[in-house]
């Protein structure tokens, strides 16, 4: 995998401090495991509040969902990003799927990691073109990762730009947060002259004055 490929140039990934080893080889199971599974419950109660369904396989099923979600986020180490495949192990992140993703977290509340997720996509803006018939990639909603670290980065379906647009715009909705709204006010900016640019590229006439169908 091209992720993990670029990863094996590094002679190796250190990922705890001797003082953090020291700590973690101090813990003990009969201790830990109930304070992470104690924390989880609180976690997913507080997920499920305003959710309850009647059929116990389908509850069981949205709460295992959030856990899956959560552990599924890579932190990419050399850019500190939260880059969500939905596809879990050595899936790139395809920003359509991600955004979904992000809404349902919006809808539990867990509003932050939402903002993780398409965190990637706006420090990213404009770094890689879509393939296609497009003009130009100023103000685009479409890499998972700046320029040279892009592994995260699925293929390029056209849909990936409007999914991010709308899951940042919505952010909005459901939090109500101006200053967060004024950060990223720039972005939405950008990416709306984008879809403006390109819709005029294509309101050519044809030879005999008709609009084609593109128009």
């Amino acid at each position: 995998h091209e992720k993990h490929a670029i990863f094996m140039k590094v002679p190796y990934i250190e990922q705890m401090t001797a003082a953090e080893l020291s700590q973690f080889k101090e813990l003990e199971w009969s201790t830990s495991l109930p304070e992470v599974a104690q924390r989880w419950k609180e976690r997913l109660a507080k997920a499920i509040a305003n959710y309850q369904i009647p059929e116990p396989a389908l509850m069981n099923l949205y709460r295992a969902n959030l856990w899956h979600v959560l552990i599924t986020t890579d932190r990419d180490l050399p850019t500190g990003l939260y880059e969500h495949g939905a596809g879990t192990y050595e899936y790139p992140m395809y920003a359509n799927e991600a955004m979904m993703v992000a809404r349902s977290l919006e809808m539990r509340g867990e509003h932050e990691e939402a903002r993780r997720l398409f965190e990637p996509c706006l420090v990213s803006q404009g770094v890689k073109p879509l393939p296609g018939n497009f003009k130009s990639q100023e103000g685009l909603l479409y890499a998972a990762a700046p320029k040279g670290y892009d592994y995260y980065t699925a293929q390029g379906y056209n849909m990936h730009h409007g999914f991010i647009l709308w899951a940042v715009a919505e952010h909005y909705l459901w939090t109500r947060d101006k200053q967060y709204l004024q950060t990223v006010a720039p972005n939405l900016v950008a990416a709306c002259d984008w879809i403006t640019r390109e819709r005029k590229a294509t309101m050519i006439l044809a030879p005999n004055g008709s609009k084609p169908l593109e128009w």
